[in-house]
């Protein structure tokens, strides 16, 4: 019996220890992305906060407010795409043309008006829920409501999100977004309790009520009109490749002709004396809402949706605390109550998916 030495296949080992520092660094990266991911949905919370704080306590000069702001975030949006022209003209590329336009059908070569009625449609969508948003606060104000407390039902978005694309794109919904949707049903019954639980020193009490349930209602159709939003951009995504970031920055060109129009007029009639301060601070608080978007589009394109759209009510907490220090008005207990049980719904529809898919993993390992 020949002695036979033991073979050891070294290509495989070369192998292995080749792929081991790759995977090391597909794994940094994208953890290091869905880091960076959190933050931009910690920040565009922050940034919405402070901007509708803004819109709130300005609320009483009517549509200019609405109109002010509106120009701010165009200013933005200019700014941005004139900073991205001029840095590709530096580095001798084109920043736009007919080829790459997302007008420009890529079979037919003709103009692609599909795409452009998704940008009038989207524009139309986000216009209503502006005004929407403007007349909330505008209620909240003379109700004398934390406006803070209100912008927790904006988490319903997630819940009516969840809603259209089970009837738009198939997605069945799961036991846990019906959890979350009774917590936040359960938020909105808290808030309504909690105001009449107040005692309002005024002397219309009839008006006063009216003001609340005004701005509830108004609260609740708010995320509607996002989540319509929402949809209507995805969809044209997926379906005719729009860029989110065109549709955004066409949306703003286009609100804000009108808007221009009804600034102008106002100044123009004297019905209110152009204060500098003033416009600056509304215009400031524009600038914040497109810096905020622009955070949403980065932090989705990073793969975290989910904890993104949970961190977004980051602007319950800021518009709270704004409201207490600026304005002097403090949520009851019932109300704080409310607004944590509408942001825990909102956690959960968001979160849950992320949470089992750890879960699933540790059983594997």
């Amino acid at each position: 019996m020949k002695y036979q030495p033991f073979e050891v296949d070294t290509s495989q080992r070369l192998e292995r220890s080749s792929e081991e520092p790759k995977q090391a660094i597909q794994t940094s990266k994208s953890q290091r992305s869905q880091g960076f991911s959190l933050l931009y949905g910690i920040l565009a919370g922050s940034l919405f906060g402070m901007a509708n704080f803004v819109m709130g306590s300005h609320a009483k000069i009517g549509f200019l407010s609405r109109s002010i702001q509106e120009n701010g975030a165009f200013f933005v949006i200019l700014c941005i795409t004139l900073y991205s022209a001029i840095s590709a003209r530096i580095k001798g590329e084109t920043y736009w043309s007919w080829q790459k336009s997302n007008f420009r059908d890529i079979e037919t070569g003709k103009f692609h008006w599909k795409n452009l009625t998704g940008v009038l449609l989207y524009s139309a969508i986000i216009l209503c829920a502006g005004f929407s948003v403007y007349f909330t606060f505008s209620f909240a104000l003379y109700a004398d409501i934390n406006q803070g407390i209100l912008t927790s039902l904006f988490g319903m978005a997630a819940v009516y999100s969840a809603i259209f694309a089970y009837f738009l794109f198939g997605d069945r919904l799961k036991i846990y977004h019906v959890v979350g949707m009774g917590m936040i049903l359960c938020c909105i019954i808290g808030l309504s309790l909690g105001q009449k639980s107040k005692k309002h020193e005024t002397t219309s009490t009839e008006n006063t009520t009216l003001y609340s349930i005004l701005s509830i209602m108004l609260a609740c159709l708010c995320p509607i009109w996002f989540s319509s939003a929402g949809m209507t951009a995805r969809y044209f995504s997926e379906k005719h490749n729009l860029d989110p970031f065109i549709i955004t920055a066409c949306m703003f060109a286009i609100c804000n002709i009108g808007y221009t129009i009804i600034t102008i007029k106002i100044y123009a009639s004297g019905s209110h004396p152009f204060i500098f301060t003033e416009y600056v601070t509304i215009a400031a608080s524009g600038g914040l809402i497109a810096i905020a978007f622009l955070c949403v589009n980065k932090a989705l394109t990073l793969g975290l949706a989910g904890p993104v759209l949970s961190l977004e009510n980051m602007q319950v907490i800021i518009m709270t605390i704004l409201d207490m220090v600026f304005m002097g008005v403090y949520p009851n207990i019932i109300e704080v109550l409310a607004a944590l049980l509408g942001i825990l719904g909102c956690v959960t529809i968001c979160l849950f998916p992320q949470i089992s898919k750890l879960w699933s993993e540790d059983d594997k390992e």
